[in-house]
């Protein structure tokens, strides 16, 4: 750990269990957005959020976007007037993704609208059974 935390310090201090943040060094779970916020706070480990989110460029989807910027689905959704139900499908590429919202999107994550665009893209045509 950066900071030289064991996993049952950082466990404690984020108010989890040592097992959890095992399976996080271990690759076998991922923490929730509100964990990471409290992760890239400076109290904690103070370092940026691509240290503990890494996609390789290229192959972000809209989720990946979201959770680079630190905002929930249901924080994103309510920022653009979208049910999180819609932001969700959106985010698996199930629906269309219209200019109006594209737009929003770029302007609330702070990403251009070819990144948004991509993103969308990759989601909308992954193979079967690819998580996004």
């Amino acid at each position: 750990m950066e900071r030289g935390f064991t996993q049952a310090e950082l466990a404690r201090i984020l108010g989890l269990t040592p097992g959890a943040v095992k399976a996080w060094e271990a690759g076998r779970g991922t923490p929730k957005i509100e964990t990471l916020v409290k992760l890239v706070d400076p109290s904690v480990l103070d370092i940026d959020i691509s240290a503990l989110v890494s996609v390789p460029k290229g192959e972000t989807f809209l989720g990946d976007l979201r959770t680079l910027r630190l905002i929930t689905q249901s924080q994103l959704a309510e920022r653009i007037g979208l049910s999180q139900t819609m932001m969700g499908a959106l985010e698996r590429g199930e629906i269309n993704l219209s200019e109006d919202v594209a737009e929003m999107l770029a302007a609330e994550l702070d990403y251009s609208l070819s990144d948004i665009r991509s993103a969308f893209n990759r989601a909308r045509s992954r193979p079967p059974h690819t998580p996004v």
